[in-house]
């Protein structure tokens, strides 16, 4: 027999030395299953000594032991006589143990070594793996391998659940094939050939694509990952994550259409930062809005941590400009108050904070909205704050334009009304005026009947070019070469602005040609020349140059329709507008010069003619920076070509027979138009309404019809119509005060037309020229 410790004569000094220098823990047992040796790790372990166990059975000096694993690996290793292996946890100290069991001819030597925190790290690795393949189906991450090599790939579950394929879906394994199906047809050809790109760099990517699941929904996934190269730095494997990034496709189509739909999702964005840090620096990066992280230190100073690309290209200042330093260093001394109050607001309340300010960048002056949203410690106490802004500035603008659209729109309707009633009344006072002169004989009385007739025309040339503004006038669409023009006009303009005035033009030579009436356009640049010339008292330049405009919806006025157009700058370096004229300038009869010098119809007549046309005028100056005016035309269809002026036919004599029927409900004008047709010896019927002449129709015959346009109840086209199913060879003269008003269907008839208000030469010419072909 063995025993143990100092008693074992048999053992010798080397082979003790080795035993008890080993890192595992030993002990020997005879047939008698009683201890003949243990080192002094062993004893350690158990926490006793060598006489403790001194001739002892194991069995009876470690109880624990019965019954368990260790027993039965014991005496199966004796049994079967051959080493036996097993880990377990041991009955004696609950410690993870690896244990080895070697049988010899009298007994059994044991070694074992405590594992327990190789055991503790397995388990951390496996709880790691399960959180991880959990968080992976949380947040539908797919991750994927590629061996460049054997091509072959491995797909973890969540990437089948990405694309709504399962793994029988793909033939033979070829989760490649899978994916080239599962992509959007429009992206198939892009994305297989980033791929290829990919795998043979050794470098990161990034690429997103849509796919379709098999219910036909589109979902967007975003691919990043790395390629891994070999031992000679060739590309060796692929390995990569696929992300569902529909949802932030979705809020970045819903934050270039509109701004209340931008601010929601940022708000979203800004709910989802709070809850994901890896979300957080993909949007931050990547955002179309501006994300500023700010730190409030524990002495209440707010400090700027981090600032996105979005920020720095929207308000030009650069990181550097702007990391490290305080709140008070990054706002302007006027803001700074302002800005303060808003951040405090957040800090006492813990809501988000939203307002409004306009500011100015080293990229301009802007408007903002923003909102700065609290984020907790772990304690409850905020410790940053998330500034997130969108500029407002174009939104602002286009509010602005589309106001000044809007009160130009209704001026122009008040405008238009007005006119035409006014010809109304101009029309009866310069007839009576008239039939007034042909019965004075006194020289005086004349004159003064003449002036008046004199003023009243005046005033009818007013009213023309009211309806101009009101885009209310009868005008020609030609297609315009508007540089050739320009230079007819040069002489004109030289001579009409005096020497004081240079004349510049400065005109493109690739200019498309213009939809105008070329007389207009003529009288329009003349009239803003004259205006240019007013503006320079003492002389000056006037310049006016011309370019194209293609359809752009940031260059395009938002009244205008998304088509090419042709510009005619009128620019001076005169004294300018202050803002509150330039916001007026537009308007009838307003007028900065004296009493008497301006009727200020000049630029609403441009304005109208402008828009009448398809186009539009706008205005840029400055006190003492001169003043731009900007003709803006639809541009000419290929098919459009000029067309030539008809030679202007001179009436005959007056017909002074036959039988005319006027139609005006009007008493004062139906009439002076009466009167002046009973003078030149026609015989004449008078009606008040559409229904009384067509009930005059059918007791005489007459051979011309006056009718008025605009009769309340049915109006004159209507009437005309439906005498004319009876009376098919009815002539007519419509008469209006407002020629555009007659739209498509008197065009169509290819009518004469008299504009109020008339004199009786141009009626009785008219009436000639109808009842000549009689």
């Amino acid at each position: 027999m063995i025993y143990i410790g100092d008693t074992v004569p048999a053992l010798s000094a080397d082979a003790r030395a080795i035993l008890e220098s080993m890192g595992d823990a030993f002990y020997a047992l005879d047939a008698d299953w009683r201890f003949t040796y243990a080192n002094q790790r062993a004893l350690a372990f158990w926490g006793l000594t060598a006489a403790d166990l001194l001739g002892q059975v194991i069995w009876d000096r470690l109880p624990r032991l019965r019954g368990t694993l260790n027993e039965r690996e014991l005496r199966r290793a004796r049994a079967e006589q051959r080493t036996i292996s097993f880990e377990a946890p041991s009955p004696v100290t609950k410690v993870w143990v690896q244990v080895s069991v070697c049988p010899f001819a009298s007994g059994v030597a044991v070694y074992w070594r405590d594992i327990s925190e190789r055991k503790l790290a397995e388990s951390t690795v496996r709880a790691n793996e399960e959180h991880l393949r959990l968080a992976q189906e949380a947040a539908e991450i797919g991750t994927w391998e590629v061996d460049l090599v054997t091509r072959r790939i491995h797909w973890s579950p969540e990437m089948f659940h990405l694309i709504g394929r399962s793994p029988s879906d793909a033939p033979r394994g070829d989760f490649y094939a899978l994916w080239l199906r599962a992509l959007h047809p429009e992206d198939r050809e892009e994305a297989a050939r980033a791929a290829r790109a990919f795998s043979m760099t050794v470098s990161p990517f990034r690429h997103e694509f849509r796919i379709v699941r098999p219910g036909g929904s589109i979902r967007w996934l975003q691919s990043r990952g790395n390629v891994l190269p070999d031992a000679n730095g060739r590309p060796r494997r692929m390995l990569g994550i696929n992300i569902d990034i529909t949802d932030r496709k979705r809020t970045e189509g819903a934050l270039e259409r509109r701004v209340a739909q931008r601010t929601q999702a940022l708000r979203d964005t800004v709910a989802e930062l709070q809850h994901s840090r890896a979300r957080y620096t993909a949007i931050f990066e990547h955002a179309p809005v501006d994300l500023v992280f700010m730190r409030v230190r524990s002495d209440g100073v707010i400090v700027c941590e981090d600032v996105n690309p979005a920020h720095t290209r929207h308000t030009g200042f650069s990181r550097d400009d702007l990391i490290g330093k305080t709140l008070e260093e990054t706002f302007s001394p006027d803001q700074a108050g302002f800005a303060m109050a808003q951040y405090k607001r957040v800090i006492e309340t813990g809501q988000v904070v939203e307002y409004e300010y306009t500011t100015n960048f080293p990229a301009g002056n802007v408007v903002r909205r923003s909102f700065l949203v609290p984020l907790h410690g772990p304690g409850g106490k905020i410790e940053n704050i998330l500034l997130t802004s969108i500029d407002l500035t174009a939104m602002r603008q286009m509010e602005e334009q589309l106001r000044h659209a809007q009160k130009m729109e209704a001026i122009g309707q008040l405008t238009g009304g007005v006119a035409h009633d006014f010809n109304n009344l101009l029309t009866a006072v310069i007839g009576n005026l008239e039939l007034l002169e042909r019965r004075l004989q006194d020289p005086q009385q004349l004159r003064y009947v003449q002036s008046a007739i004199r003023a009243a025309q005046r005033g009818g040339e007013l009213t023309q070019q009211l309806l101009a503004y009101a885009r209310r006038q009868n005008l020609s669409q030609q297609a315009v070469d508007v540089n050739a023009a320009m230079q007819g006009m040069a002489d004109l303009l030289q001579r009409s602005l005096g020497g004081l005035v240079q004349v510049e033009m400065d005109l493109a030579p690739d200019l498309w040609r213009a939809t105008a009436d070329p007389t207009q356009l003529e009288l329009m640049i003349l009239n803003l020349a004259i205006n240019a010339r007013d503006a320079m008292p003492v002389g000056g330049l006037l310049r006016i140059v011309t370019r194209n405009l293609t359809a752009d919806p940031a260059l395009m006025p938002m009244e205008l329709e998304m088509r090419d157009h042709v510009v005619i700058s009128v620019i001076d370096n005169g004294t300018g507008m202050p803002r509150e004229v330039q916001e007026r300038a537009f308007e009838p009869f307003f007028t900065t010069k004296e009493v008497g010098k301006g009727s200020g119809l000049g630029l609403p007549q441009v304005y109208g003619l402008a828009r009448q046309f398809g186009g539009t005028a706008r205005l840029f100056s400055a006190a003492g920076r001169g003043t731009t005016v900007e003709v803006i035309l639809p541009r000419a269809e290929e098919n459009q070509l000029p067309t030539a002026l008809e030679p202007i036919s001179r009436p005959e004599t007056p017909v002074v027979s036959g039988t005319i029927l006027v139609v005006d409900d009007e008493p004062d004008v139906r009439e002076v138009a009466v009167q002046f047709l009973n003078e030149a010896g026609y015989n004449v019927q008078e009606a008040a309404s559409a229904a009384e002449a067509i009930a005059a129709l059918t007791t005489a015959p007459i051979d011309l019809a006056i009718v008025d346009y605009a009769m309340p109840g049915m109006s004159g086209v209507e009437m005309v119509r439906q005498a004319r199913e009876k009376y098919s060879d009815l002539k007519v003269i419509y008469i209006s005060g407002n020629v555009d008003r007659l739209g498509a269907e008197a065009a169509e008839t290819s009518e004469a037309v008299l504009t109020k208000p008339y004199s009786s030469a141009t009626l009785l010419q008219t009436v000639a020229e109808v009842l000549k072909d009689r």
